[in-house]
């Protein structure tokens, strides 16, 4: 691809658009566009307006003004159904599939043309198809519900795919994947460009940008920065291009001698996540942060919900103790009493809730005892300000929705209000998964504060990054097998990489 496409010969495309929410502008007089067959990669922080334009490309968000452009016309897209119909289709951040239903049934939701008896023998065969011929292999009939977060992506994939989409609206789609399993999107994205479709991709990951996008436009505030091709660019020159500055999450030193003599705190002993699997062993120590490496599926979520009390899914519960007192039995508010903490890997159905204020989510699981008898308001409005203090959200307005805020502000008020009241144990599950550079670093920073402070720190990550830049301790989840933890300084990323694929011996 050599011309750059304007108004008049744009495949698809946004032309002055601008929009509020309230005295909030998100997008302010912003023009993209798109040609046919080509990955273009919207770069910028968390907060800078991508997801707005984005919602507004695909019919979720109505332009206050400006116009949306499909053919070098105007189009009106009244609906994410009349995107469809468009042809345009997005894989969001925080997935839009209904957990009760079938994956067949998520893929054909809301497709008048399937009928009110839709032929479902016929689209479980399609959806096969599909799976098979792109590498997405997940089964139509399986329930969403039970689906780790790797293969609901792929079911949100399916349902472009079974729709023709001829644009692909992708936010943060290697968030939670291996990098054996974000080579295979890659190369499916480039797969769908040369067969004509345009690729609109956000990511964070820069080297992802580097290796497939065609044309790069970074945002900042709500207006657009420049837009390039990406010709001889290299990684700090997007991170400079985007927070107009030099940048990204650095790893601290490593840590000399031995470790932290902290307390045990978390003791996980005897049960299996799966039948066939061997039993759990594992103790994390006050001031230590334990990495837990492993593909999406492996038995993440099984860990971290078992441990939490929020989920009994495993084989068999074991015993599972904090600082000495066992936790078998007890409740969520009850191991929340104890000191254990939560951030859960989908911020936005399982960590917030969307129509609620900033407060009413910050005050979340805060002790009662702060309120007595009553619901002390001033009491709750000055810790959500301590709350989003800590975590610098942005906008500082604790009276707006959490469905307002981009992906980023919300998960940094979410680590920050688990990480309030000196918990003894806090189990971090994908922390950073789809934020910027900066976003990154800050959490990284709570992260290491609560360490610091003699927290037990519990991190499961499929960013092998992350994992050796926190880690004081590494131990890698396959197939429901936790390996024995090593210390972070005496291996290196292959040797976790290969384990985590099950090629790799035992730490």
């Amino acid at each position: 691809m050599t011309a750059q496409p304007d108004r008049h010969s744009a495949a698809y495309g946004l032309h002055d658009v601008t929009r509020r929410f309230g005295a909030v502008t998100a997008v302010d007089h912003v023009s993209l566009y798109l040609a046919r067959g080509e990955i273009h990669a919207l770069l910028g922080e968390n907060g800078a307006g991508k997801s707005t334009l984005m919602q507004i490309l695909f019919g979720l968000y109505q332009p206050d003004s400006g116009s949306v452009i499909m053919d070098g016309a105007p189009v009106r897209l009244a609906s994410p159904q009349v995107a469809f119909r468009h042809g345009i289709g997005m894989v969001h951040q925080e997935f839009m599939l209904v957990d009760t239903l079938t994956v067949a049934q998520n893929v054909i939701l809301g497709l008048k043309d399937e009928g009110l008896f839709p032929n479902m023998r016929r689209v479980r065969a399609r959806v096969r198809e599909l799976a098979t011929a792109h590498g997405l292999e997940v089964d139509p009939d399986s329930m969403v519900g039970d689906l780790s977060i790797g293969m609901r992506q792929r079911v949100e994939i399916l349902k472009l795919l079974y729709r023709s989409c001829r644009l692909l609206i992708l936010d943060e789609p290697t968030a939670v994947l291996t990098g054996a399993e974000t080579a295979h999107l890659l190369r499916l994205l480039v797969q769908l460009r040369a067969q004509g479709c345009t690729v609109l991709l956000v990511t964070h990951k820069l080297a992802e940008i580097l290796e497939v996008a065609d044309r790069i436009t970074v945002i900042r505030k709500g207006r657009i920065i420049q837009t390039v091709q990406k010709g001889n660019l290299v990684a700090a020159d997007l991170a400079r291009m985007m927070i107009g500055r030099e940048g990204g999450p650095a790893a601290p030193p490593a840590r000399q001698g031995a470790m932290p003599a902290g307390e045990g705190v978390l003791s996980v002993r005897g049960g299996r996540i799966h039948a066939e699997s061997p039993p759990i062993g594992l103790d994390i120590h006050g001031g230590e942060i334990v990495g837990i490496a492993g593909a999406d599926g492996n038995g993440q979520t099984e860990l971290a919900e078992h441990i939490a009390g929020i989920a009994a899914r495993w084989a068999v519960p074991g015993q599972i103790h904090l600082a000495g007192q066992a936790m078998t039995g007890l409740g969520i508010a009850a191991r929340r009493a104890l000191g254990l903490r939560y951030i859960p890997a989908d911020r936005g159905r399982d960590g917030s809730i969307a129509a609620a204020t900033l407060l009413e989510n910050a005050v979340l699981g805060a002790p009662m005892a702060e309120d007595g008898l009553w619901w002390n308001l001033p009491a709750r409005r000055a810790r959500t300000g301590a709350i989003m203090a800590a975590g610098h959200v942005v906008p500082p307005d604790m009276d707006l929705q959490a469905g307002n805020l981009s992906g980023g502000n919300l998960q940094k008020l979410i680590v920050a209000r688990e990480a309030r009241d000196g918990p003894r144990c806090m189990i971090a599950v994908y922390p950073t998964r789809g934020l910027d550079i900066g976003a990154v670093e800050e959490i990284w920073a709570l992260l290491r504060q609560l360490r610091d402070a003699g927290c037990a720190i519990m991190l499961i990550s499929a960013d092998l990054d992350e994992i050796m830049a926190l880690s004081d301790r590494v131990a890698v989840l396959y197939r429901g097998s936790l390996s024995s933890p090593v210390r972070a300084t005496e291996l290196g990323m292959d040797d976790v990489a290969a384990m985590m694929s099950g090629t790799g011996g035992a730490a």
